[in-house]
């Protein structure tokens, strides 16, 4: 029984998720507790990764007069060196399906009629005078960051109290870069644009048990989450274990009897 006991606790322990933080760098300075944020006489843009692998927020807000457009079909975010659209060229299909059937001895027609309307999932690139538009784009979806050998291993206290293990990277040995770059225009016509590149790195990634609500939400840090198997594992022995244990319990029930 106490083995088994030990079992269970072991596979209560064992189950559990690994997250890592990953906090970002960039040539555009920190505003507004980690926000990402540039401006000029014209716009001021904004970026938030805040959440699971990495949602890319953008704020653009107008400064002037007259309507801004932002041309999303040639804007894009580039990871190395591959190009990821920024708009959703995918087309939503709603539609019903009419058909009928004919049976004729051994043979058979069939015939259908599909009834829809196409829909194009396309962002909206105007801007009003003096407001701003934000847009949840595309998600940077890193795979886990390797993390240092157990004999290098660096721990921190964080802000909350939580005991970390993290690493830091400079921009050269950065394991994710990537670039944002957006096509702005004061035409509606989209002619004469403005192009701003905005370059961002993983600066520092830790490592814990501990989910994102343990943690003070920022927008310069996202989070990335592994389930373990160790659980799976322990309760498959926990179960073998308590087979055997009901067992051997028949067997000395049945001889006291």
């Amino acid at each position: 029984m106490k083995i088994l006991t030990v079992i269970i606790f072991l596979c209560l322990t064992c189950t559990g998720c690994t997250y890592q933080y990953a906090t970002l760098s960039s040539s555009i300075k920190k505003e507004n507790q980690h926000e990402f944020s540039i401006e000029n006489d014209t716009v001021r843009i904004s970026y938030d990764f805040n959440g699971k692998e990495g949602p890319v927020n953008v704020t653009v807000y107008n400064k002037l007069s007259i309507p801004l457009y932002v041309d999303w079909a040639k804007s894009a975010l580039i990871v190395g060196k591959n190009r990821k659209s920024y708009t959703n060229e995918n087309v939503a299909l709603q539609a019903e399906l009419n058909g009928s059937e004919t049976r004729w001895l051994s043979s058979t027609s069939q015939s259908a009629t599909i009834n829809g309307t196409l829909t194009p999932n396309k962002l909206s690139g105007f801007i009003p005078p003096k407001s701003q538009a934000q847009e949840t784009l595309l998600t940077l979806k890193p795979k886990l960051f390797p993390l240092p050998t157990a004999a290098d291993k660096k721990l921190r206290k964080m802000e909350e109290g939580t005991i970390v293990e993290f690493t830091t990277y400079s921009y050269e040995q950065s394991p994710f870069i990537f670039r944002s770059y957006l096509t702005l225009s004061t035409n509606a016509d989209l002619s004469s644009p403005v192009h701003f590149d905005h370059e961002f790195w993983v600066s520092e990634v830790f490592q814990t048990y501990n989910g994102p609500k343990k943690f003070t939400t920022k927008p310069d840090r996202f989070y990335l989450k592994k389930t373990s198997n160790a659980g799976a594992v322990v309760l498959g022995v926990a179960a073998l274990g308590g087979v055997v244990w009901a067992l051997q319990y028949q067997n000395e029930k049945a001889s006291l009897d």
